[in-house]
């Protein structure tokens, strides 16, 4: 039996400031079997609410507690 590995968790923060306080622009899709929304396109716009303004995103590895 294969052991399968986990990915390696990530924070997404702000390039400027680094919080973790931001958001994308995207589209959601409203599924009806689901009866929720799903997200349909993510968009290129990101926004850092910590700055007040349009920012560039960076992944960051999450430490192991």
């Amino acid at each position: 039996m294969e052991t399968r590995k986990e990915e390696p968790k990530i924070r997404i923060v702000c390039g400027t400031c680094g919080s973790d306080d931001v958001s994308r622009d995207a589209w959601g899709e409203w599924d009806v079997t689901a009866q929720n929304w799903v997200l349909r396109t993510v968009f290129d716009y990101a926004y850092c609410h910590a700055c007040d303004s349009e920012t560039r995103l960076e992944e960051v590895a999450v430490e192991a507690p």
